[in-house]
C-alpha cells in the first residue's frame, strides 16, 4: 500500500469533518498517512500525529530557503516569477504564498521520509506545496481541486499550473470536474476523476414525516455569504406572514453571524429562529433526528465562490429528511426534485415559501424522497467505497503520464 503525505490547508477542523473521515478510512484500509497542517488547526485525539507549521517552523524558512537557492536556484527564481501573475484576489496570492513557505520549510524533511505520494487537499495553499515540493525534490504528488479552489474569485491562479504537474486530480462533483477538464484541453482527461465524499456511519431508513404542530426547519453550515442564509431568513419571514406555525435552528458559525442576528431581529422572527453556533457533529445528530425538514438556500457569492455538493445534505439525507435546497452548483446532481429532495426557486420568495410548506403537507412525495435519498447515500456516498475508489485511482492503480516538473 502507498505511503502519502497528506497535506491540509488547516487540520483538523470542526467545519471540515469530512476529511477526518477520510484521513481514518484511509488508514483503516492500509494506507499509511501522515498528516501535515500548514496554519493552526484544532485538536481531536482521533486525527493521530499531525505536523503543525509551528512558530519554530517559520524561523526555519529563510535558512530552508538560503540552502534550496544553493541548490536549485532555477527553479527557485521560476517559482518565484510563477508567483508574480495577477491573482484573483489578495486572498488567494496569500494562500499560495503560504503554500510556497510550508514546501521550503519541510521540502528536505519529507524528501528524507521517502513517500509515494504527497496529496494536497485542496488546490490552494496544499497546492502549491505539493508543486513546489515537486520542483524542488521530484516529489510526485496528487490533487484535489474543488469548488472554492475552481470558482472564488475567478479560481485559483496558478491552477492549470498545479493540474499538469499532477500525477492525478480528485473533485467531488461532476460541475467542478468539467472545469477542470476544459482547464486540461479534453473533453475528459483520464488523470481527473469525480471522487465523492462519504459518510461513515449511515443510519437506518426511517419513515418520517412531520407532526402537527410547528413545523421544525434545520439548516448547518458556516454563517457565510455563500449560504444563502439572508434569504432563508427571508422564506422564515414570508411564513409568518402567511401565518405557518414553525421555529428554525441553524447550525454554524461565522463572519456574518452578527448581520443575520441583525435581519432576524429586524424581521421580528427571534422567537422562531434560533442560531445556535458551532457543534461537534455528535450534537449536531440529534437534531438531524428532531427536525421535519432540512433546507439548503446555497448561493454564487459575489467573488464567485459556491458550494460543490454540500455534506450536510447528504447527512440530511441520511437520517430521512427530506431535503429542500437551492440549484446552485452540484447540488442538482444528488437533488432530483420530487425524486431525491425538492428544488426551491427563490426568484419570489413568497412563492418558494408556500410551495415548500405545500410539498410537506403530501407525506407520499415526502416519503418517496427521502426514501430514493437515503438510498443515494447507501449506494453513493459512503466513505468506504468513495475512499477505495480515491485510492485506487490517485495512488494504487495510477497509469498516468507524469507529471513534469
Amino acid at each position: 500500500m502507498p505511503r502519502i503525505a497528506y497535506l491540509f490547508t488547516s487540520f483538523p477542523k470542526l467545519s471540515e469533518q469530512f476529511f477526518l473521515r477520510e484521513v481514518l478510512e484511509l488508514r483503516s484500509q492500509g494506507v499509511q498517512v501522515d498528516v501535515y497542517s500548514m496554519w493552526r488547526g484544532g485538536v481531536d485525539s482521533s486525527a493521530g500525529v499531525v505536523t503543525h507549521m509551528l512558530f519554530l517552523d517559520w524561523l526555519r524558512v529563510l535558512p530552508e530557503l538560503f540552502y534550496w537557492l544553493c541548490m536549485r536556484p532555477l527553479v527557485i527564481c521560476q517559482i518565484f516569477c510563477l508567483l508574480c501573475r495577477r491573482y484573483g484576489s489578495w486572498t488567494n496570492c496569500g494562500e499560495n504564498i503560504l503554500g510556497l513557505l510550508f514546501a521550503v520549510r519541510f521540502a528536505r524533511s519529507i524528501r528524507a521520509k521517502h513517500y509515494d505520494y504527497t496529496h494536497a487537499c485542496w488546490a490552494t495553499a496544499p497546492g502549491m506545496a505539493t508543486y513546489v515540493l515537486r520542483r524542488l525534490t521530484e516529489q510526485k504528488y496528487t490533487l484535489e481541486a474543488h469548488a472554492y479552489d475552481v470558482f472564488r474569485d475567478g479560481g485559483d491562479t496558478l491552477l492549470k499550473d498545479k493540474l499538469t504537474a499532477a500525477q492525478a486530480v480528485r473533485s467531488s462533483t461532476d460541475s467542478t470536474a468539467q472545469v477542470l477538464h476544459i482547464l486540461k484541453g479534453a473533453r475528459e482527461h483520464p488523470k481527473i476523476h469525480t471522487i465523492r465524499r462519504g459518510l461513515g456511519k449511515i443510519p437506518v431508513y426511517q419513515e418520517r414525516l412531520a407532526q402537527k404542530g410547528a413545523l421544525h426547519v434545520l439548516s448547518v453550515g458556516r454563517l457565510i455569504e455563500k449560504k444563502g442564509y439572508s434569504q432563508e431568513l427571508e422564506i422564515f419571514s414570508a411564513w409568518q406572514r402567511q401565518g405557518i406555525d414553525f421555529r428554525a435552528t441553524i447550525i454554524g458559525e461565522g463572519p456574518m453571524h452578527r448581520l443575520l442576528l441583525a435581519k432576524i431581529k429586524e424581521l421580528g422572527l427571534e422567537d422562531r429562529v434560533t442560531l445556535i453556533g458551532k457543534l461537534p457533529y455528535s450534537e449536531v445528530e440529534t437534531y438531524y433526528k428532531s427536525a421535519d425538514l432540512f433546507l439548503f438556500t446555497g448561493s454564487i457569492s459575489k467573488s464567485g465562490d459556491r458550494d460543490g455538493f454540500p455534506n450536510v445534505i447528504a447527512e440530511a439525507m441520511s437520517y430521512s429528511l427530506p431535503v429542500f435546497s437551492t440549484a446552485v452548483a452540484g447540488t442538482t446532481e444528488v437533488i432530483r426534485h420530487g425524486e431525491t429532495g425538492y428544488i426551491v426557486d427563490l426568484q419570489d420568495v413568497d412563492l418558494a415559501a408556500a410551495a415548500i410548506y405545500k410539498q410537506m403537507q403530501m407525506p407520499e412525495s415526502i416519503l418517496t424522497a427521502t426514501r430514493n435519498a437515503h438510498q443515494w447515500v447507501r449506494d453513493f456516498f459512503n466513505v468506504s467505497t468513495n475512499i477505495k475508489q480515491l485510492s485506487d485511482a490517485l495512488w494504487c492503480e495510477n497509469t498516468h503520464d507524469q507529471g513534469q516538473g
